[in-house]
């Protein structure tokens, strides 16, 4: 687990659990993957789940809301900086590519001469 993933949990858990995603895991009945789920931010606690921690950890099921999804937008703005990173380099490769394929045609046109 990673530090931001840690850090997530002792928001979640008002340090009751000492940042184990299997402890949670087993507190809530559910498993391990879900939890890492919710901790990447790639998925959220059902109602359900939200109402168990809500009783576990003393804590208000909105604050509870609020943590997951301000971690879930967190993702999605890493999401969007990777995408945009790949389609600049695509933009470079396509570049690159049409000016190799110049060159090639370039040579070829001198050796046909």
């Amino acid at each position: 687990m990673n530090k931001k993933q840690e850090e997530l949990l002792k928001k979640i858990n008002n340090g009751k659990i000492k940042g184990s995603q299997k402890q949670l895991a087993k507190m809530l009945n559910i498993s391990q993957v879900a939890v890492s789920r919710w901790l990447n931010g790639t998925q959220t606690p059902s109602q359900e789940n939200y109402e168990k921690m809500s009783k576990i950890f003393k804590k208000n099921e909105e604050e509870l809301e609020a943590i997951f999804s301000s971690n879930q937008s967190d993702n999605s703005d890493n999401a969007k900086q990777i995408m945009d990173f790949i389609k600049k380099e695509n933009d470079l490769l396509r570049e690159n590519i049409k000016k190799i394929i110049k060159e090639i045609e370039l040579i070829k046109a001198k050796i046909s001469k």
